[in-house]
């Protein structure tokens, strides 16, 4: 799990930036980043980046993360931030309301859309995305396969 930096404190010009480039709208509607933003990488979609120099130092932070804290409190150890999807599925939303604290396997289930904690193979089901000894049982064959045609061949 990726282990996030704490939140370094914000100058008054900072936080008016930060607000500047978010479209802040009704309580329940969206409030999208209108700034920088991350690559969609692996399939996730993009989010916010703020970046912003306080003690000598670059920050690159996620604003969804910042604005969360600061409406919100703190994020607890060990949680990530999951867009609510019944809510929204905005990955560049920033209202804390559509979002919502959760450990990353229920991150990773709500993402790919698997509810399921037992594989087809009836084994358990961790992070969500598929089951690891089913996994490993695939590459096995299909190593064992590799391996027969290249000495056939």
């Amino acid at each position: 799990m990726e282990k996030y930096k704490p939140i370094p404190p914000f100058t008054e010009d900072q936080l008016r930036s930060l607000w500047s480039l978010i479209d802040r709208r009704g309580p329940d509607e969206c409030w999208p980043w209108l700034g920088g933003t991350t690559r969609g990488v692996r399939g996730g979609g993009r989010y916010g980046l703020w970046e912003i120099r306080a003690a000598g130092k670059t920050f690159r932070l996620r604003p969804h993360r910042v604005v969360f804290t600061l409406l919100s409190g703190p994020i607890p150890e060990g949680l990530t931030l999951d867009h609510v999807k019944e809510l929204c599925t905005n990955t560049l939303c920033c209202n804390p309301s559509h979002l919502e604290p959760v450990t990353q396997s229920v991150n990773s289930m709500r993402r790919t859309g698997a509810t399921e904690t037992i594989c087809a193979g009836g084994h358990p089901r961790e992070q969500g995305k598929r089951c690891k000894i089913c996994h490993r049982e695939a590459c096995r064959r299909y190593n064992a396969k590799i391996h027969h045609e290249r000495k056939s061949a």
